[in-house]
């Protein structure tokens, strides 16, 4: 399953000693795809040539010793949810006329991402990355610990999603819009499903010592290589700092003055290459925390459907996306920390056929969404009794599939979540 080791030169690899408690046997594991010499190959390519980094890669990855040395780059499994989940509440809008109008609506989230970590800068970024769908994980296991021959950092979960909902309801009526207009009843919230996957991202976290303009100030710069995918497909994630990595570490005093001044001439380069690429992109953002390389920055929510009525505008769900990924600050997290263990039974390993229970019962769920709004919609056009009439049995058989579709395990939850109430 894993790849011979490959040389890391004389990279500083920090404290090796494992981190978490052991995981629960519900947790998945995505393996190391990438090796630490690809790694520190890909990140002096981004760091050398920025958006230009691809041909320089494959070409550092056979060098013995990195071009920029970091201070320090370890292999980390970061710990994450992947959640499914089925939400519905009622809202009310108000249109530019001043006209108020209430409603239902359903929201059908796939694949949604919460760090599991609540560690400085990397809960703040959402490790959905592009291609992880395509990636199955698998059971976590001791043969997983060491990859490549190195030990990995095993960080434990921090944090639950079984908590959000009461993070939400104890928002300020303020924080509850979400569309101009448009706001949530908090009474109304209901959770049909929630299914959350604890699952293991693999990643090489790098520091760099940054050379900010004076010789002798530095400042660390973090740079995160997603290792879930081969060399040149995982995206690399560059703290954005202003500078130029330090080329000094290790070398002899009487090197220095030499080196200094390729510093300065690379960094020349790089910075006429950066600023050929904002010429071709000039709405490109300067000013965001942390620049994405190979694929850009991805949402923490994923949200499949939204059903809503007909005649609200569609605008709305570009609308409530951008609410979540605001709502989950680093204050909201910190509120969906837990010390307690993965019995409950909304914890599901993640496997395909748990995923396809969640997931069929989800697609039922939106199609009757709609096929209720249908006939809502229909009621008010004064249709004819046999339309009104198929309408009806269409979103009543649906009812009946959903039942059927519903897993056991939630009725198991939600009877004896009644039993406790």
């Amino acid at each position: 399953m894993f790849r011979p080791t490959a040389r890391v030169g004389t990279v500083v690899v920090a404290s090796r000693r494992r981190l978490s408690s052991s995981y629960s046997p519900k947790v998945r594991a995505y393996p190391f795809e990438l090796s630490p010499s690809e790694a520190l190959a890909t990140c002096t390519a981004v760091l050398l040539g920025g958006e230009r980094f691809k041909g320089l890669s494959r070409l550092l990855a056979t060098l013995s010793e990195p071009i920029i040395q970091p201070e320090s780059i370890v292999p980390v499994y970061w710990p994450s949810w992947l959640v499914d989940t089925e939400v519905e509440f009622n809202a009310t809008i108000r249109s530019a006329d001043g006209t108020v109008d209430q409603g239902p609506i359903t929201v059908c989230a796939v694949n949604s991402y919460l760090p599991g970590h609540t560690m400085h800068k990397l809960s703040s970024i959402s490790l959905l990355s592009p291609d992880l769908a395509s990636h199955h994980p698998v059971p976590f296991s001791d043969a997983l610990e060491t990859q490549y021959d190195q030990k990995i950092i095993c960080l434990p979960f921090m944090t639950t999603p079984l908590s959000i909902l009461k993070v939400a309801k104890s928002l300020e009526p303020s924080q509850l819009i979400f569309s101009e207009g448009l706001c949530i009843d908090l009474s109304s919230i209901k959770t049909n499903l929630l299914s959350a996957y604890p699952v293991l991202i693999p990643l090489y976290l790098a520091k760099y010592a940054v050379n900010s303009g004076e010789d002798t100030d530095s400042v660390n710069q973090t740079v995160l290589i997603e290792a879930h995918s081969k060399m040149g497909e995982g995206r690399i994630i560059v703290e954005n700092v202003s500078g130029f990595p330090s080329l000094l570490k290790g070398v002899p005093d009487r090197d220095r003055e030499r080196v200094m001044t390729w510093q300065k001439r690379l960094a020349t380069w790089k910075n006429a290459l950066d600023a050929e690429l904002k010429a071709q992109n000039p709405q490109e953002r300067t000013d965001q925390p942390f620049l994405y390389y190979n694929a850009g920055s991805t949402s923490f929510q994923n949200i499949a459907a939204i059903t809503m009525p007909p005649t609200w505008a569609g605008d709305i769900v570009d609308g409530f996306g951008d609410w979540l990924d605001h709502f989950l600050t680093a204050e909201a997290l910190q509120k969906l920390t837990t010390r307690g263990g993965m019995d409950d039974l909304r914890i599901r390993p993640w496997t395909m056929e748990e995923v396809n229970i969640a997931r069929r019962f989800m697609s039922i769920g939106i199609e009757r969404s709609r096929a209720y709004q249908l006939i809502e919609a229909k009621s008010k056009e004064n249709p004819t009794e046999n339309v009104l009439q198929a309408a009806k049995k269409y979103a009543t058989s649906l009812d009946a599939q959903r039942e059927e579709a519903t897993p056991s395990w939630w009725n198991e939850w939600k009877n004896s979540s009644k039993k406790k109430h």
